[in-house]
């Protein structure tokens, strides 16, 4: 490792849950083999978790300046506070420094531009995410627990993806979207786009107009359940499903993204709101399983 392994980090960082940790090198002469991220995925899973933190998004076929001089590969890990507070003497955490270590041992030699940093957005988003997950659990608790095990086609796989979009003023706002599988009508037509569930709230009078709703309007979020700190007064919750062929901000294999087909894209959408969650979250899930049985079957295969 090199010197550019040490880092400074803004002290307020100590204060968080978590913190995301990125372990990234330089490739300028391209020595490793293609699919590093996914060929080293499990165990780096697998270690993160031994030191209690997990691992994120893998990027392996990026370059800083399009060039072949600018490839890089990284791993973010999210890191919890305790592990964050346990660092060398360089200030870099011990788990993220064992994790590095174990990397280098799976790439080829010669690779000597290794940098740890804490990664500050992927930090707000996870701070301010899990301030929106905290606020929305009447929801999302039950709803998890009603869906999670009901997955298939590889979306078991893949995490909720709980994304904000806008956070620094109030009101702080995001997105929550669940994959729960192909859509079994639409997978014969040669592509296989995923049945997505959103969950959040319907947005209240003026939301549009603050600072969140214009960032979100711009993601054209306009038609989608959003979750919103501090909750709206009245909560009206709301649950979609949707047939999206792409869905281009949930962290997976490659195997999980569907290519957008060349003509319009059958399929469905199906909606449900209400002021009671737990009472909502039994009302879709009766409902999505009459429409999609598979769904059903899964949990019995599980």
């Amino acid at each position: 490792m090199n010197d550019n392994a040490a880092t400074r980090f803004d002290p307020m960082l100590d204060t968080l849950d978590r913190v995301v940790w990125a372990i990234e090198v330089r490739d300028p002469h391209q020595l490793t083999a293609d699919g590093i991220g996914e060929t080293t995925r499990m165990a780096m899973s697998e270690l993160a978790a031994a030191h209690g933190c997990a691992l994120g998004v893998c990027v392996d076929d990026d370059s800083y300046d399009s060039t072949p001089e600018g490839t890089f590969y990284r791993w973010d890990i999210s890191v919890p506070r305790e592990q964050h507070l346990d660092r060398d003497d360089t200030g870099i955490p011990r788990a993220i420094t064992a994790l590095g270590a174990w990397l280098a041992t799976q790439l080829p030699a010669g690779l000597d531009d290794w940098i740890y940093e804490p990664d500050l957005a992927e930090t707000w988003q996870a701070a301010v995410g899990d301030e929106l997950r905290d606020n929305a659990a009447d929801l999302l608790v039950p709803l998890e627990a009603a869906m999670l095990g009901r997955r298939r086609d590889g979306a078991q796989e893949i995490e909720p993806l709980l994304r904000c979009h806008a956070g620094a003023a109030e009101p702080r706002a995001g997105t929550y979207a669940l994959l729960l599988g192909h859509d079994p009508d639409v997978a014969e037509h040669g592509y296989a786009p995923w049945l997505v569930l959103s969950a959040g709230y319907i947005p209240p009078n003026g939301f549009w107009t603050t600072p969140a709703g214009a960032a979100l309007s711009r993601f054209s979020h306009t038609d989608h359940p959003i979750l919103i700190a501090p909750r709206p007064a009245p909560a009206v919750w709301w649950i979609s499903v949707t047939t999206a062929p792409f869905v281009p901000t949930i962290p997976a294999p490659a195997s999980a993204f569907t290519p957008t087909p060349p003509t319009a894209t059958p399929g469905a959408r199906h909606q449900w709101t209400g002021t009671d969650p737990a009472t909502l979250v039994a009302r879709a899930t009766a409902d999505l399983l009459a429409l999609f049985p598979y769904l059903r079957d899964s949990a019995t295969r599980s």
